[in-house]
């Protein structure tokens, strides 16, 4: 199945205030700071912005305080994470994923994270200092500067054997998601005793008998109060599922004229029931948070199940550039709206490795253990563990799940490490089969960029020393048994 934060730039900037030292320099103008740039940039030679930097300072004197960082990272792929850190536990680690491109000592950066972006803008490095066309701890015109730092781990170590060595300038391993708690603090809203829950099948027993002085009460997705920014803007998605899963308003199933504002229809050849409420509700799910996705790119069904192992969602290839997409009716009342979404997303990942020319290998025996890393690709992007230019972005609703549910998103990734490294055992004993897989490998975008470079030493591999039994990460007591989990792969 399923680390960034979707924040505004008013609790971010706030966040990293908290992080920041006191202001020693006077502010410098924003006509200062460009001819700054512009006259460096000219003599600067030419070098390459992948890898790691540690920032020093903006150009208004904020700084990190005593004990606390701020690292960006540049892959060769064009995707950045930045990353700010307090080693004294008091802030919780802010993670963000980004896009880069960078030309003739110009650069254009998007870090949602921040609300920042900027466009083909004067950019300084010399040696390993680095001048950026931004400032980071606060808004408004400005510089940061920041030092590359060497990453140990990069590179393969010496005298393993191995002959598939890291690229240079390898990405590090990705940061530890960001810890949380309460999901969304109790997203949908009982208007008739003013109690909140995180899942339907919490809130819909507990919510059936209005009171006499609300006769028009009964279950919401609250559009304010709550702190996702998936939910905060009311758009189609969130109108459905107030009246397909919380049954405020009669079945859309039976409506003659055309569907209220936001909310997609389903054409014909992409249901084969195009009225059906639930249907509809994952169309317009897909054309809200997964564009360019939208509900023509699918034939979709929606069938029972989906509890005690079962997958709430599936995508498989079906005719031409369209895909079959199973949704299980557990996943619209057991998981909570954000887990809904995630788990969705998770199959978009599937849905664009379908069109990846060579996903399916045309050797033997790989099968098993390209589907686990496909699996594996999906569940870092649910769980926000790499960084990779995907077509719908990073997960907007990871901060907004239930603790449980990312906690088993994570263990789940987990045990999809776990199983590539148990069938890698059995790859790396047939030399074709090893040299086809890694073939595999290097067409394979995500798993070049990514995989590979934690991996360096695959093919040593001869035993799983990976532990199958993998705790929650906020309940250590509890937890998966890889074992269990992937017997049905």
């Amino acid at each position: 199945m399923t680390s960034l934060i979707w924040l505004t730039r008013a609790y971010t900037t706030a966040y990293l205030k908290a992080l920041g030292g006191q202001v020693k320099l006077p502010l410098r103008s924003a006509c200062l700071n460009l001819l700054v740039i512009i006259l460096f940039s000219s003599s600067a030679l030419a070098q390459t912005l992948t890898g790691t930097f540690s920032h020093l300072t903006d150009s208004d004197g904020t700084h990190p305080g005593k004990g606390k960082t701020v690292t960006l990272i540049f892959h060769p792929d064009g995707t950045c994470h930045i990353q700010a850190t307090d080693a004294s536990g008091q802030n919780t680690t802010l993670n963000g994923d980004g896009t880069y491109t960078s030309r003739a000592s110009r650069i254009t950066i998007s870090l949602p994270v921040l609300e920042l972006s900027v466009s083909n803008r004067p950019y300084v490095l010399q040696g390993d200092h680095l001048t950026l066309p931004f400032m980071v701890f606060n808004e408004g015109a400005g510089t940061s500067t920041w030092r590359k730092v060497t990453d140990a781990g990069s590179g393969a170590a010496t005298g393993s054997g191995d002959s598939t060595p890291a690229p240079e300038n390898a990405p590090p391993p990705p940061p530890p998601p960001r810890r949380i708690g309460g999901g969304m603090h109790g997203e949908l809203l009982c208007t008739c005793t003013d109690r909140t829950y995180d899942k339907p099948v919490d809130v819909l027993p507990n919510c059936t008998h209005p009171s006499l002085g609300r006769p028009m009460c009964g279950a919401v997705l609250r559009k304010t109060g709550q702190p996702c920014p998936a939910f905060k803007t009311p758009n189609g998605f969130m109108t459905l599922y107030d009246q397909v899963v919380l049954g405020r308003t009669p079945s859309l199933g039976g409506m003659g004229v055309a569907l209220p504002a936001g909310i997609i229809p389903i054409p014909s050849g992409s249901a084969a029931n195009p009225r059906d409420p639930h249907t509809i509700l994952v169309g317009t799910l897909i054309g809200t948070y997964f564009k360019p996705w939208g509900p023509a790119d699918f034939y979709m069904t929606v069938q029972p199940g989906g509890v005690g192992g079962v997958e709430y969602a599936h995508v498989e290839a079906h005719r031409g550039q369209q895909h079959y997409l199973v949704v299980r009716g557990a996943a619209f009342t057991e998981l909570s709206p954000a887990g809904m979404v995630s788990s969705l997303g998770h199959e978009m990942i599937h849905a664009e490795q379908l069109r990846r020319a060579g996903n399916l290998p045309k050797t033997g025996g790989l099968s098993a253990i390209t589907a686990a890393v496909n699996e594996l690709e999906a569940s870092s992007w649910e769980t926000m563990a790499s960084s990779f230019r995907w077509r719908i972005g990073p997960n907007q609703t990871w901060s907004c799940e239930t603790p449980l549910e990312r906690d088993r998103s994570e263990a789940l990734r987990s045990c999809r490490e776990w199983q590539i490294r148990e069938l890698l055992v059995d790859v790396n004993q047939r030399p074709a089969t090893q040299a086809a897989f890694e073939q595999w490998i290097q067409q394979n975008p995500w798993a070049r960029a990514n995989w590979l470079p934690r991996n360096p030493r695959w093919k040593q591999v001869r035993t799983n020393d990976l532990p199958s039994q993998v705790p929650f990460p906020t309940d250590p007591d509890h937890g998966m048994d890889c074992h269990d989990v992937l017997a049905g792969r």
